[in-house]
């Protein structure tokens, strides 16, 4: 947040680009984002078509999902790279990359930094389609993104662990609650789905269950921020 509003506060910057450190770009990102720019007034931000650094024949992802049963996806993941051709609205773009127009920070605010790491971006994308804020997948604009190449120095039980507690705060704070109640059985299974695939597959069902806990203690915070997000929604949650 610190980097966006230093670049916000200079008056003539229109748009931000956010890229992590373990990203390159391909030589014609930066002007398909900026043609798209002029065309495309309906959106406020852009998702790149994000391309696996280490199999490059392999979509990372065409921008972000979010799933019935409460758990974020990256459209196309693991797809063909020539999969998802054509520009599209979706729900949002990765925080491994993405381009911002300088109006989305005032309709929406910035990342929640709360967080610490893991579902701030899609944090920020619930947020935006409640206030009716679109986004744009643009398939000219490549990023290859080496898959956790900034991991956590506490290693995969901490990501485990703070995944697992933002995933609470993500519901509490951005699903209205009409959505959270007709898709209750969903996002129940999808937590026991998460329960058994870290205590079968990973053997991190303990980090997974400190996260649970953790994220439950946050509550009241979460359903505090929850009023002020619903509050401003612009968009029926059917």
């Amino acid at each position: 947040n610190a980097g966006l509003r230093a670049a916000l506060d200079d008056e003539e910057c229109r748009a931000v680009f956010l890229l992590n450190n373990d990203t390159s770009l391909d030589p014609r990102c930066i002007s398909a984002l900026h043609r798209t720019l002029d065309t495309q007034p309906n959106a406020l931000w852009f998702a790149p078509r994000m391309i696996m650094a280490g199999a490059r024949d392999t979509l990372d992802g065409a921008g972000d999902e979010w799933r019935r049963d409460g758990r974020p996806h990256r459209r196309g993941e693991g797809s063909w790279v020539g999969a998802y051709p054509r520009a599209s609205f979706v729900l949002g773009a990765s925080g491994g990359g993405a381009l911002f127009r300088r109006e989305f920070f005032d309709m929406v605010g910035f990342f929640d930094e709360d967080y610490g790491a893991y579902l701030e971006d899609i944090d920020l994308a619930l947020r935006a389609a409640l206030a009716g804020v679109r986004c744009l997948y643009i398939p000219e604009a490549v990023i290859y993104h080496a898959r956790e190449g900034t991991p956590l120095p506490e290693g995969k039980e901490q990501r485990v662990y703070q995944i697992a507690r933002n995933r609470v705060t993500l519901l509490a704070k951005n699903v209205p609650g009409w959505c959270l109640m007709w898709d209750l059985p969903q996002v129940a299974a999808g937590f026991v789905k998460s329960f058994a695939f870290h205590f079968w597959r990973e053997r991190t069902a303990g980090a997974y269950l400190r996260g649970l806990s953790a994220g439950c203690a946050r509550l009241p915070q979460a359903l505090e921020e929850r009023r002020s997000i619903q509050a401003r929604r612009r968009v029926s949650p059917r």
